[in-house]
């Protein structure tokens, strides 16, 4: 599969069904730097994992989109509720 983006995506989503796999094995908190996997869930990832098939279909499946599907409900909670605390903040401020 090499360095093309298709090939990229389907390391990822190995290394991600691994992590998936080891979060469930493991009771324990964050992975130690000697665990931590090699690369970073950057925007430009985040953007191609959670891209959709022309058939409709997910390019993840299984818990590898469980996960993303929570951290991305997780993001617009915390979005909201930042973009709620500001909106206090500023009529406390004047």
């Amino acid at each position: 599969m090499g360095t093309t983006p298709l090939g990229l995506l389907h390391a990822k989503t190995t290394e991600i069904q691994y992590l998936a796999h080891q979060l469930k094995q493991s009771t324990k908190p964050a992975a130690d730097a000697s665990t931590r996997p090699e690369w970073k869930l950057d925007d430009l990832l985040w953007q191609q994992l959670m891209k959709v098939q022309p058939s409709g279909q997910p390019i993840l499946s299984g818990s590898a989109a469980a996960i993303l599907d929570e951290a991305k409900v997780n993001a617009v909670k915390r979005r909201s509720s930042a973009e709620a605390d500001a909106g206090r903040l500023q009529k406390t401020t004047g």
